[in-house]
C-alpha cells in the first residue's frame, strides 16, 4: 500500500511541475527544473528508502514530504501573468 501511495504522490508532484513548465515563465521553468533535479537525487530505491537520505520505507524523506505538501494542491497551479 505504501508503494502505491508513494507512486501516486510522485505522479501528482511531477504533474504539478509539468503544469508549471507549460504555463510559466523562463524563471518558473528554471525553478521547476531545480526541483526535478533535487527530487531525482532523492528518488527511492526498490526497498523504499531514499537514495540520498537512506531513510527507510516507513516514511518519505524530508525533500519528498515538502514537495508533496507544496505541489499536490487541490486545484491546478495558477500563475500570475
Amino acid at each position: 500500500m505504501d508503494h502505491v501511495l508513494a507512486r501516486l504522490l510522485r505522479e501528482r508532484v511531477l504533474g504539478y511541475l509539468d503544469a508549471v513548465d507549460a504555463q510559466g515563465s523562463a524563471e518558473s521553468r528554471q525553478v521547476s527544473a531545480a526541483w526535478r533535479a533535487l527530487l531525482g537525487i532523492h528518488e527511492t530505491t526498490e526497498s523504499g528508502a531514499c537514495r540520498e537520505c537512506g531513510r527507510r520505507k516507513a516514511r518519505m524523506c524530508t525533500v519528498w514530504r515538502v514537495a508533496c505538501a507544496y505541489f499536490t494542491p487541490e486545484r491546478e497551479p495558477r500563475l500570475r501573468g
